[in-house]
């Protein structure tokens, strides 16, 4: 258990696992090298069933845009 200080509890340390322990890691560093300037785009969890079943021709579309843009490296599209 910890002290009755709550300075004696251990503090994240922004370390990621795997990582060297005398490592930080700046998430800013980390969006720009995996991000860059390429759009985010969410999609509702409805949107990614119907661009799975691809069953009409808006939807035949998106996946195509999306399959572009993302190839290209101008879009990436996050499950969440």
């Amino acid at each position: 258990m910890y002290g009755a200080s709550l300075e004696e509890k251990p503090k994240h340390s922004g370390l990621v696992l795997g990582a060297p322990l005398t490592e930080r890691i700046d998430p800013e560093v980390v969006y720009r090298e995996r991000i860059g300037d390429r759009a985010i785009v969410y999609l509702d969890h409805n949107a990614w069933i119907e661009l799975r079943d691809v069953r009409t021709q808006v939807a035949t579309t998106a996946v195509k845009l999306a399959r572009n843009a993302a190839a290209a490296g101008r879009a990436v599209f996050p499950c969440s």
